[in-house]
């Protein structure tokens, strides 16, 4: 059984931020259908899809990278100023 385009892990990834979702690894994995959410970031990027990402720190103190296209706007905590 051959897996169709509109269902691969980068354009699920893709589809992802554009309408706007910021994605962890787990997140982007559990939307991609995947276990190299990374390498479909860096795909993506090599294409050319413009990828921001930005560390958070988890309340049990473990950071992690939170990843988001680039024309969403940015997070307050970035320290963006206005």
């Amino acid at each position: 059984m051959e897996q169709s385009d509109t269902k691969s892990p980068k354009l699920l990834i893709k589809q992802a931020f554009e309408r706007g979702e910021r994605l962890t690894t787990l997140t982007g994995n559990q939307i991609g259908h995947t276990v190299d959410f990374r390498k479909v970031v860096s795909e993506l990027r090599d294409d050319g899809f413009q990828i921001k990402d930005y560390w958070e720190k988890a309340p049990d103190g473990r950071k992690f990278k939170v990843y988001y296209h680039e024309m969403q706007s940015p997070k307050q905590s970035e320290g963006i100023t206005k």
